[in-house]
């Protein structure tokens, strides 16, 4: 059986005997019994950690509660027997498994007590053997659009209760995560489809940053966030140029203008209008890294060379397939994090980041002369100064304390919290380079060392080495109409495609409505519908604007038909929102 299974185990994980087998054993403490039913199980100090009676039925009962309906991943702490996975298999066979074992010595065991190996070839198996929970942020923290279902098998997670609080923890922060991504879906969505479409002139003529991997190899890079603390860096900010890359975002471009800063890279990721009055009077940088949603006058505005990173949502990876987009930079949920993501990409021997301050030092917010401080005066007025903006700003934001890097107290809140998570989570992998923080009041960050601006001048200079490399990258090679002709193939591709799934979702709700039609009938003819549904390539693009069926009032849950009808109305409703924009964004195209 051992034999079998670890065959079946090497082909999944050709590197299981050299990491895994050679340097454990299995568990001595750990007995295999056999339940009631016959069936195979594990027990552990006189503790069953599986079902003495039916660990077969038992599995499937706890599966059918935890998995009600469909997830794209499924978190499984601990392997046990491996009954639950199976079941979870066979209710869900696309469903991809993520399987985080603490105690090898004990999944060793299983391996002798039963025939694993369909659980092995089974595609989406993923394992993770002794691992911190931290390691699921580096398969699960950029899959945005992903359902994710946390499953720790109880029996033998309590084995190891602070692992599991650990875990559970991790999740509890991921989970707020998402639930501020779905949030923030909601109230964007149809705004990033929108700028996406009518961006796509830009991308047709923008560099891909997948070019620009690499380039500050063995050169340091300074992040300009804008919190309070970065007004600390101003006595420094000239001589840090000479040393370091300089990169800055959106929201820290009036501090560069007003102090005479010309970033190497601007990073600009934002969506909405009012984000882009923080390039209000900016004059330029060398290279403007962007995403194909930011709103769209950025680009009319700034005189740069423009690069793309690829894009976060499903009709921007639909079409950039049809021009050079390529390269991908991770998104915590904040600018800053994709500066610091863009630094590494670009391969900083180390990145230090000024005005990072994920809380509010001095009660402040940003720093001083800010879109927001001056937003907050210009809105002000006897009964509501400026002061109470900065009160709300704070309030509202679930206010908490947290440790200042420079020791004491910092005052932060719930979401700038996520961000800290965000970072710590980062600092651990092993492809991050060594960060610093230049805020002294700011929160600390674990992993991030603090250091002094006056640290930063005695940095060898690299400006004019550095101003070689980015020569060269100004200027994005012109490609022609080339691809703008791919661009408007893609379109219509895509639009061919959403007629197809159109016609799909009209033909399910003529069903529905047809009142001569019985019942199981009817829901035959739906399930052929809903397998030609998910086999659209442009399913995801329809689906991302529909409202989540969490959200239908539980009356109408219980009656099939009328859920059924408001999904396929949903997609319905998006696919017209998508048709009419593209057809602008091809005359758009059309007219270069």
């Amino acid at each position: 059986m051992y034999i079998r299974n670890t065959k079946a185990l090497k082909t999944l994980w050709p590197a299981f005997h050299e990491e895994i087998e050679s340097s454990y054993t299995p568990d001595p403490e750990a007995e295999i019994i056999s339940a009631v039913s016959g069936a195979p199980g594990l027990k552990y100090r006189g503790r069953f950690l599986t079902s003495s009676r039916d660990p077969v039925k038992e599995a499937a009962r706890l599966v059918e509660a935890a998995f009600p309906e469909f997830v794209d991943i499924a978190v499984f702490l601990h392997f046990g027997c491996g009954y639950e996975i199976e079941a979870l298999k066979q209710r869900w066979p696309d469903t991809a498994v993520i399987v985080l074992e603490p105690q090898i010595p004990l999944f060793l065991t299983a391996l002798h007590a039963r025939d694993l190996t369909n659980i092995f070839s089974s595609p989406g198996i993923t394992l993770i053997m002794d691992s911190s929970p931290e390691i699921l942020g580096q398969l699960l923290n950029e899959r945005h659009h992903e359902s994710v279902k946390f499953f720790p098998l109880r029996n033998i997670a309590r084995l190891h209760p602070e692992y599991l609080a650990n875990v559970e923890e991790w999740f509890r922060r991921f989970d707020s995560r998402r639930e501020i991504n779905t949030n923030t879906l909601k109230r964007f969505g149809r705004v990033w489809v929108r700028n996406l479409l009518s961006n796509l002139p830009v991308m047709a003529g923008a560099g891909a940053i997948g070019h620009l991997q690499g380039i500050l190899k063995g050169i340091p890079a300074i992040v300009l966030a804008a919190g309070p603390s970065l007004d600390c860096l101003i006595p420094y900010i000239q001589e840090c140029r000479k040393r370091m890359a300089v990169i800055a975002v959106d929201t820290s471009a009036g501090w560069c203008r007003r102090h005479q800063v010309e970033p190497d890279f601007l990073v600009v990721v934002d969506p909405q209008y009012w984000n882009t009055r923080h390039l209000d009077f900016f004059q330029s940088a060398s290279i403007l890294v962007s995403e194909s949603s930011t709103y769209p006058s950025v680009f009319r505005s700034l005189k740069c060379t423009t690069y793309f990173s690829s894009s976060l949502f499903p009709l921007g990876r639909f079409l950039e397939r049809y021009c050079s987009i390529e390269g991908t930079l991770g998104a915590g949920g904040s600018v800053s994090t994709t500066a610091w993501d863009l630094a590494r990409f670009l391969g900083a021997s180390s990145i230090y980041i000024a005005g990072l301050d994920l809380g509010y030092p001095g009660l402040k917010t940003h720093y001083g002369g800010s879109l927001f401080e001056e937003l907050s005066h210009v809105w002000s007025d006897r009964n509501s100064p400026a002061e109470t903006m900065h009160f709300k700003t704070v309030r509202d934001g679930s206010p908490l304390k947290v440790e200042a890097n420079g020791g004491g107290e910092v005052l932060s809140d719930r979401r700038l919290s996520l961000y800290r998570w965000w970072f710590e989570n980062r600092m651990k992998e092993p492809q991050s380079p060594p960060t610093y923080n230049l805020s002294e009041g700011g929160v600390k960050i674990d992993g991030m060392s603090p250091i002094t601006p006056g640290e930063l001048t005695i940095i060898p200079r690299v400006r004019d080495k550095l101003e070689e490399i980015l020569a060269s990258f100004r200027k994005v090679p012109s490609s022609g109409n080339q691809e703008t002709g791919e661009l408007l193939r893609g379109l219509q591709l895509l639009t061919t495609s959403l007629n197809e799934l159109s016609d799909l979702c009209t033909k399910a709700i003529t069903i529905l409505q047809n009142q001569a039609t019985s019942r199981p009938e009817k829901f035959k003819k739906l399930r052929i519908i809903d397998e030609k549904i998910l086999k659209s390539p442009v399913k995801d693009i329809a689906g991302f604007l529909i409202d989540n069926p969490g959200n239908t009032p539980e009356a109408e849950i219980r009656d099939e038909s009328t859920v059924s009808k408001k999904l396929y109305s949903g997609i319905l409703d998006s696919i017209s929102f998508h048709r009419e924009l593209i057809s602008t964004a091809s005359k758009s195209l059309q007219k270069i």
